[in-house]
């Protein structure tokens, strides 16, 4: 038998000894190693070429390779007596090449929330906007790569009279002039539920981005004020890349057909070989255990993730963010804002489920305890601070202040509001340390109140100042917004007081192990048709269960963590704030104790030992002042190696590390009245 018959003689034909053919030379033998060496070829051009996004370039040779070969064998197995010209075969093997080799590259497709901590503002305000002093006003997105890019910008409200036009540039490219729409022109805290929604889409040429960090720019020219729901970018398919110009859900289609065809390939080639039942039964048993296997190590994988997958308050199907909390609340003009009085949060696990209370203000627009409207007139502690006190992200019985009320038996005032500062939070010790009766005053302290004490705005928001003379705080004398401003900026705001919304689906780690693990698996399964998805998914799933290198929001610098010293004016501010309260609190015959709140990257890079050095110099300044001062930075440290104690992807505190703060502050008060009754 020369190679020729050799090459073409059906699966089943083969000589005694057959599973040994694999491994001999033959026509056949050298077209794979050629189609091979091309694929290895292709990967390797791209690799040289970074805007043509190599990421998959491994996952794109190894899968075309495996799919070509599997193709040959099928195809000339079920074709006995076919000797014919090889184009035919060629130019489908590079077709299948060339599509696997598009479905292997990563997904393109990124959604810019608008937030404060992105790029992309939650309010871009036009050149009408007086009090535009200070905003970004311009809207930055990266759009480079070799393809066109489709930019769609989403609008939750506009100005009703002056919506802004706006000039879309990328590079030296001029591409648009966007008219936008009129809208409402309602307060921020509407937009979200009765805002004039609006799209629009701008194509981005691949030659006005040819380079990595090529940007789209959204510029006002005219007009008033925009508010910004999201930037969705999409870098569209190159030519070549057949897969990814095939929709949803056509190319999982196309997948799914392609291996049944293959599975029946290849059994129609088995069955004219005439193979007897004991080779079937070992064929059939040979892909059950690469069907087993397969299923195995997804499962496997998924079992993992959500053994070691950390608290993520964007977690898929988890409402934990901060489109709950976003807006919710009001200008106060001795305060700058406060939450929203009255407003309730319910969440539903799922649309038939009964809606559970996520979080409820009180009237006086500070977070009760459970569900009061009103908050009681005696307690234990009155706790003040910023989002962390608050307890963003947290549901009610989760909070600090509702751990310690556990501990301690008594009320506890949570007189957080997120982005205080000292000196905000000094003024709401003062408007309520005669209103309330307790005998604990705890506040705590987070790095970003450095940035923000003694300044007029915090997070674009306007704030009170106490006014400074030669770099002493003068508490008799603070500046404030005008009332009628005030009045004018909650005009619209009424409406919402005493309301309540529910959000759904709401959905945490209460689920049982087995139900999430087999959710997550077949996600993975969903993801098959499209390699490059399918990697990136597992991949990012697996490198969130990494806590030592959180990719974290954080508003704290390493600057800052690492070299306090160059802050120290602004930390002798603070401290001049934390003394009064101190002083107020000894006349009135209370406790004043200060808890230090470390930032995730302190805790989370036991690795840099310099990232602790803001929390040595605020203990240092502590008993500099003899102010009683309490550090969990250590106890965190140690939980964080038990499970999460922040909020990865956010730098808040998880329900774990918000549980270990609070008991820690209670058995500290607990430890007080015992030494005091002695």
């Amino acid at each position: 038998m020369n190679t020729q018959e050799k090459f073409s003689q059906p699966l089943g034909s083969q000589p005694s000894g057959s599973w040994r053919h694999l491994g001999r030379w033959s026509s056949g033998r050298a077209m794979d190693i050629a189609l091979v060496l091309a694929a290895a070829a292709l990967a390797s051009h791209l690799s040289d070429q970074p805007h043509l996004w190599p990421q998959a370039t491994a996952v794109t040779w190894t899968a075309g390779a495996c799919l070509l070969l599997a193709a040959r064998h099928v195809f000339i197995s079920s074709r006995p007596g076919w000797a014919g010209p090889r184009w035919p075969l060629a130019a489908m093997y590079a077709l299948v090449l060339f599509l696997f080799a598009g479905a292997s590259f990563l997904p393109r497709h990124v959604e810019i929330m608008a937030a404060p901590e992105t790029n992309v503002p939650f309010q871009l305000p036009g050149p009408l906007d007086t009090w535009r002093s200070g905003m970004q006003d311009t809207i930055r997105v990266n759009v480079s790569g070799a393809s066109e890019a489709r930019v769609r910008l989403m609008l939750m409200e506009s100005h009703d009279a002056a919506p802004p036009r706006l000039s879309v540039t990328a590079g030296t490219c001029r591409l648009a002039d966007i008219q936008v729409k009129p809208g409402g022109g309602l307060p921020e805290a509407n937009w979200e539920t009765e805002g004039t929604e609006s799209e629009y889409l701008v194509r981005v040429p691949a030659g006005c981005a040819p380079v990595e960090g090529g940007e789209l720019v959204f510029r006002p020219v005219s007009g008033s004020w925009i508010a910004i729901k999201s930037v969705e970018v999409e870098q569209l398919p190159l030519q070549w890349e057949l897969w990814r110009h095939l929709p949803e859900p056509w190319n999982s289609v196309l997948f799914w057909l392609g291996a049944l065809a293959l599975a029946a390939y290849h059994t129609m080639a088995v069955r004219r070989g005439g193979l007897g039942a004991r080779r079937m039964a070992m064929y059939g048993a040979m892909w059950s255990m690469v069907i087993l296997a397969s299923a195995a190590a997804l499962g496997g994988t998924a079992l993992y993730v959500e053994l070691y997958y950390p608290w993520l308050t964007s977690q898929n199907g988890n409402l934990r963010s901060k489109e709950v909390f976003r807006k919710k609340a009001i200008h106060d003009v001795d305060l700058g804002w406060r939450l929203l009085p009255g407003f309730t949060a319910y969440t539903r696990r799922s649309h038939k489920s009964e809606p559970e209370l996520f979080y409820a203000n009180t009237s006086e627009g500070f977070r009760a305890l459970e569900a009061e409207k009103n908050l009681p007139m005696k307690g234990k502690a009155m706790l003040l601070g910023d989002s962390f006190t608050q307890g963003l992200f947290l549901t009610q019985k989760e909070t600090i202040p509702a751990v310690m009320a556990a501990r301690l038996g008594g009320y506890v005032y949570n007189f957080g509001v997120t982005a205080f500062s000292t000196d905000q939070e000094y003024t709401t010790f003062m408007q309520w340390i005669d209103r309330v009766d307790v005998e604990w005053v705890v506040l705590l302290f987070y790095g970003n109140d450095i940035l923000y004490t003694g300044e007029k705005e915090g997070y674009d928001l306007p704030k009170p100042v106490y006014e400074e003379v030669n770099g002493k705080v003068d508490f008799s004398r603070m500046s404030q917004a005008p009332a009628e401003y005030v009045e004018e900026m909650n005009r619209h705001l009424a409406p919402l007081y005493n309301s309540s919304m529910t959000y759904c689906c709401f959905m945490d780690k209460k689920a049982s192990l087995i139900a999430r693990t087999l959710g997550r698996t077949w996600r993975y399964i969903s993801l098959l048709h499209y390699p490059g998805k399918f990697i990136a998914a597992v991949s990012a799933d697996i490198k969130n269960t990494k806590l030592t290198s959180p990719t974290a929001h954080t508003d704290v610098t390493p600057e800052l963590l690492e070299h306090p010293g160059k802050q120290a004016r602004r930390m002798d501010i603070v401290f001049q704030f934390l003394a009064q309260i101190d002083s107020q609190s000894r006349k009135r015959d209370l406790k004043f104790l200060v808890a230090y709140i470390p930032d995730i990257m302190h805790i989370y890079h036991p690795d840099k030992p310099e990232r602790g050095n803001m929390r040595n110099k605020f203990m240092e300044l502590c008993a500099k002042t003899r102010l009683t001062c309490l550090d969990p930075s250590d106890r965190l440290a140690a939980g964080a190696k038990i499970n999460d104690v922040y909020f990865i992807d956010d730098g808040h505190f998880s329900p774990y590390g918000a549980r270990i703060v609070g008991e820690m502050i209670a058995e500290t008060i607990i430890a007080e009245a015992r030494e005091g009754g002695r």
